[in-house]
């Protein structure tokens, strides 16, 4: 993460802030100067009157960048009369895992369409590799397999609850088709529910499809319609419960859109279904990508 990136992207939230900040700081003043004046405090030359004021909106703009590039991590966006949508920095993964508090959270995992659970760190071992170790869904795994959930237990469980749905493969490929990885793909927006550690559940959702090549893809048209099955899941099974999702769409997905694009698109399409939203709904960026994407939108 880059100082000089993080401040570019958040230029006009601090400029914003920073101007907040003074209209308060001379309201505060205007009402103290009422009471007493310049010269009371010993202040009586303008030079000197000047080079305060300059001082302390010197400092405020200090603040401002120190508050909205270090300090400030969330932002609630949207709210009606049962929930809200929040945008932070974060590591859902971290959260997911070491939590502390003892409520019960939601957490959405992007997966291809094939809810493959075979990580090929390795690239020299297999013609096309299949879920990549840098991504979420590869980590996820990871960090699943490291608690102690073997990867045929997390294949048992996806399997159990697209059962409970009744979901059905809209393709199932043959073995020449498709030797490694599951053969079953389902339509994009599924989603299968396993179960986590410290009160969590993961919302394994299938963002994309694989190519020939294994390599992940999903369009715009097919994305806006992901979050609106995403957030009809949740109306229906969310219980109410804090959802955690993190800003798809900008790294194996392939959707074509950078951070911020990410944001502004999941943000609006969250707003425009916001009647199924009866929780707090978190939009949760990696708090090492503060120099690609403000929280300021």
């Amino acid at each position: 993460m880059k100082i000089a990136g993080v401040l570019k992207r958040n230029i006009s939230c601090v400029w914003k802030y920073w101007l907040r900040c003074i209209g308060v700081f001379t309201g505060i003043l205007s009402v103290v100067f009422l009471f007493v004046s310049w010269e009371d405090i010993g202040i009586k030359t303008v030079s000197f009157k000047a080079a305060l004021l300059a001082a302390a909106c010197l400092m405020l703009l200090i603040w401002s960048v120190l508050w909205i590039c270090v300090f400030r991590k969330q932002k609630v966006v949207w709210q009606n009369a049962s929930g809200r949508l929040i945008v932070r920095y974060g590591d859902i993964l971290r959260e997911s895992f070491h939590r502390q508090d003892k409520g019960k959270r939601l957490y959405v995992i992007p997966v291809n369409s094939a809810f493959d659970t075979v990580v090929d760190p390795d690239v020299s071992e297999c013609a096309d590799p299949l879920v990549s170790p840098n991504s979420l869904h590869g980590r996820w795994i990871g960090k699943m397999v490291e608690s102690g959930k073997t990867t045929e237990e997390i294949d048992r469980e996806i399997r159990e609850d697209l059962r409970r749905q009744s979901r059905t493969a809209k393709r199932v490929y043959t073995a020449e088709e498709r030797e490694r990885g599951k053969r079953e793909c389902y339509e994009l927006g599924t989603i299968a529910v396993v179960k986590g550690q410290a009160n969590s559940d993961f919302l394994l959702l299938a963002l994309t499809d694989f190519d020939a090549y294994n390599k992940a893809c999903v369009s715009l048209d097919d994305y806006e319609r992901i979050i609106n099955m995403l957030l009809t899941f949740y109306d229906r099974r969310g219980q109410g419960y804090e959802l955690a999702v993190p800003l798809m769409g900008t790294g194996f997905s392939n959707t074509g859109l950078d951070h911020e694009a990410a944001l502004r698109t999941i943000v609006s399409l969250f707003q425009l279904h916001g009647n199924k939203i009866r929780g707090d709904v978190s939009i949760i960026i990696y708090q090492g990508d503060r120099d690609k994407v403000s929280i300021g939108i």
